[in-house]
């Protein structure tokens, strides 16, 4: 595919050119102005490199001099000019750097024709139509014009009459600069402020149309939100002129309806009654077991308190039973020691009769009183045996009383539980009892309110029946009313739909 050499060109200076879309009108202005100059300092700088082959041979410095300083500026303006850089700057550096480069040219190569750089000065200073950006240059330039008139007479060998000539023409020169100056500052303010005027008058017009066409899409959403509206007013009217169809079918019924829960109110009534007697039956039959609960209560009371005594005598004759079998332990350790004063007495009274053996005839009397003890010992230890065996059996049927006074304990400790509980159980009845009562009372205030409040429905239904009867007369006109509105609204739809068609063709 071949591309266009001309649009070729124009992509490639597009790519080294800033975007001029975003500058305000004024510096799209300098910026023309800059492109006048830059072209102006490209073409001097091309004429300045062809003169410098001109020059004397010794002066080859200034040549390098002058051409370095000419591609800076060039190079400077180049790069400010093409990138947007210091846009309303860069009048001073185009201008300042000509001004510099013509004092280098002048002060190094006297040459008469330098007084046309002179006029090339003034009139890339009036591109920019700056009156004091001129006057500076307009002096600058009169200054080196008087430095070339006197200060290189000898250099450029000038005509005595050519003098005053050159200055004339260059103050008729200036004076029409300064006037085309003033005079074209006057036309830019002028169309300065047309522009601004035409601009402001613009904005002004484009905002009025802005206002008016959100004015119009504020009232085609307004015409829409009504026409939705409507149409949910047409089908609420559709749907209430059904409903008071169905109202008006339902108020014969209802009145029906109303005869009926009248007598039904008349037999939940007198069933009322008879729940309220039987509430009173309750109440006294509940009156009779709480006083037969508190008598038994009492009895209970006393029973365990008989319980409680009882254990205390029973607990002080076991104390009493143990005592007695500690006391009858001591004296069968009596008996023990009498047993043992027996036999040791049987034992002197052997050894008596055998020291009364020895002794012969005299210890006869001895021996009859050791027999006679001996006899006394036996005696004594039968019964000493006999009491022992006595008080063993005595404290067998101590032991075996004890435990049975603790069987009869622990039972009345059992029996005291149960009257314990027994006890509860009358005082959990008497509560329960109590607020049996408390509910009987409820039970009879409402049903005492039930019966004013039947006597209200009955009352109510009746006047019910006969509000029935007027609205039914009631809806029947709704329902003429309620048509004629839908009527009126369809037609009122069917003309908003046309204005916010109008609306959308306007916007």
């Amino acid at each position: 595919m071949e591309l266009n050499p001309a649009k070729s060109r124009m992509n490639v200076w597009k790519r080294f050119t800033a975007d001029d879309s975003k500058l305000s009108p004024a510096e799209r202005d300098m910026v023309r102005r800059n492109a006048i100059v830059y072209r102006a300092l490209s073409f001097v700088s091309l004429l300045t490199i062809a003169g410098t082959s001109s020059m004397e041979a010794g002066a080859g410095m200034f040549k390098v001099a002058l051409l370095a300083f000419m591609l800076l500026l060039w190079l400077t303006m180049t790069y400010v000019h093409l990138k947007r850089k210091l846009i309303r700057h860069t009048k001073y550096i185009a201008v300042l750097g000509s001004v510099l480069t013509s004092v280098l040219s002048i002060f190094m190569n006297p040459d008469s024709m330098n007084v046309f750089t002179l006029y090339y000065l003034i009139l890339l200073a009036l591109v920019y139509m700056d009156f004091k950006l001129t006057a500076g240059v307009q002096l600058i330039t009169f200054g080196l014009l008087l430095y070339m008139l006197f200060g290189q007479t000898e250099q450029i060998n000038w005509a005595a009459d050519s003098i005053p000539t050159y200055l004339i023409y260059f103050m008729l020169i200036n004076i029409l600069v300064f006037c085309i100056l003033r005079v074209t500052q006057h036309l830019n303010g002028r169309m300065e402020e047309s522009r601004r005027d035409a601009e402001s008058l613009m904005l002004q017009q484009k905002q009025q149309k802005e206002s008016i066409l959100q004015l119009v899409e504020a009232v085609s959403r307004n015409m829409g939100v009504i026409t939705l509206a409507a149409k949910e007013n047409t089908t609420a009217l559709q749907e209430m002129n059904a409903a008071f169809q169905e109202i008006a079918k339902g108020s014969t019924s209802q009145m029906e309806s109303t005869i009926e829960i009248n007598e039904s109110v008349q037999h939940m009534l007198g069933l009322v009654e008879h729940m309220s007697e039987s509430m009173q039956q309750l109440q006294q039959e509940t009156g009779t077991t709480s006083r037969l609960s508190e008598s038994g209560a009492q009895d209970i009371h006393l029973l365990n308190e008989t319980f409680k005594q009882f254990n205390k005598e029973i607990e002080a004759m076991s104390g009493e039973i143990s005592e007695l079998i500690g006391k009858l332990d001591s004296t069968n350790a009596f008996s023990t020691t009498i047993k043992e004063i027996a036999n040791q007495t049987n034992l002197l009274s052997l050894n008596a009769s055998i020291e009364a053996a020895r002794a012969g005839e005299q210890g006869k009397g001895f021996a009859v009183v050791a027999q006679e003890i001996r006899k006394l010992s036996d005696m004594t230890s039968s019964s000493a045996d006999h009491i022992t065996e006595q008080i063993r059996q005595l404290s067998e049927q101590s032991n075996l009383t004890r435990q049975r006074m603790e069987q009869v304990a622990a039972g009345m400790d059992k029996n005291f539980g149960i009257t314990e509980r027994t006890s509860h159980s009358f005082d959990s009845i008497n509560q329960a009892i109590a607020r049996l009562n408390e509910l009987s009372d409820n039970n009879n205030r409402m049903m005492q309110s039930v019966q004013q409040s039947v006597g209200v429905i009955n009352d109510s239904t009746g006047y019910l029946a006969s509000v029935s009867e007027q609205t039914s007369a009631s809806l029947q006109e709704l329902l003429a009313t309620v048509e004629s509105l839908l009527d009126g609204n369809q037609t009122s739809l069917t003309n908003i739909e046309k204005t916010e068609e109008a609306l959308r063709q306007v916007s």
